[in-house]
């Protein structure tokens, strides 16, 4: 069904999203990437539906949302990997990939 479950020591705890905008929701997910870098512990979640990547916390706090200023660029955005050193975004759409800076 699509569900994200967070287990602790083999225990399920509880676990939702929190600080999208209002009415905005997760729909259509593709893809995830889950950044396990000590310095960037952040999960990165591909909305499809939406055209959207969206980052939060482990805990599932938002903390950014990215989009193609052109959104045709996004339309099979499929999925997403991040690299924490050069602090770059790399998305799939389609045939091409994308990398984009995370701090613009």
């Amino acid at each position: 069904d699509g569900s994200l479950l967070k287990y602790t020591s083999g225990q399920r705890v509880g676990f939702a999203f929190s600080n999208f905008p209002e009415g905005q929701t997760m729909g259509g997910v593709r893809s995830m990437y889950l950044n396990t870098n000590p310095t960037d512990q952040m999960m990165y979640i591909v909305a499809g539906d939406l055209n959207t990547i969206y980052q939060t916390t482990h805990a599932g706090t938002r903390a950014a949302s990215f989009r193609s200023l052109d959104d045709s660029q996004f339309n099979d955005l499929a999925d997403v990997a991040v690299d924490s050193n050069k602090d770059l975004i790399y998305a799939v759409s389609g045939s091409t990939i994308f990398a984009f800076d995370r701090q613009q």
